[in-house]
């Protein structure tokens, strides 16, 4: 049983596909309401682009300060370094020299406090009188009292501070 169709039928059947996709392109109205949705979706994907571009950004500009902040501690390393192949030389000069002027160069605890940065003889001297005889006592110096020691002792406010004598007595007593 097979199907043959005249000319005529298959120009009415043609003739009835047009006149439906016709039909249907008069009578539909969401022709509108897709191109609305498909602009609205298309703003979207370009908000959310815009904000990955924004967020990319940030990530890069913290990742460039935490590089920047490595190169600086890691350089800080290598100065700590070769000042810890100093120290020893530096450790030693400073034992003789008091050694041969016969003045006693460290304290109770045997902890020279003379060795940090800023206090010298005279401040080791006025540091016992506070009650601070080794690294530890130093290291673990309030601010309140820090405060105090230099405002009794002429020191400008902020001496140490900003000489970090907390952190030279921490390396001192960990024998940096």
């Amino acid at each position: 049983m097979a199907f043959s169709f005249t000319l005529t039928e298959w120009v009415i059947v043609g003739l009835v596909l047009v006149f439906g996709w016709v039909l249907g392109l008069l009578s539909s109205s969401g022709g509108k309401k897709w191109r609305a949705r498909y602009d609205e979706e298309h703003a979207a994907r370009a908000a959310d682009r815009t904000a990955h571009a924004e967020a990319l950004k940030a990530e890069q500009t913290r990742y460039e300060a935490l590089e920047k902040n490595h190169r600086e501690l890691e350089r800080n390393h290598r100065e700590l370094e070769r000042s810890r192949a100093a120290a020893p030389v530096a450790a030693a000069t400073t034992a003789a020299a008091a050694a041969s002027a016969g003045t006693a160069s460290t304290t109770r605890s045997g902890d020279d406090l003379g060795r940090i940065r800023g206090i010298g003889p005279d401040g080791r001297a006025r540091l016992a009188e506070e009650g601070l005889h080794s690294y530890h006592d130093v290291e673990t110096l309030d601010d309140s009292r820090a405060e105090e020691i230099e405002r009794r002792h002429g020191l400008a406010p902020g001496t140490i501070r900003n000489e970090d004598w907390r952190g030279q007595a921490r390396a001192l007593r960990e024998g940096r």
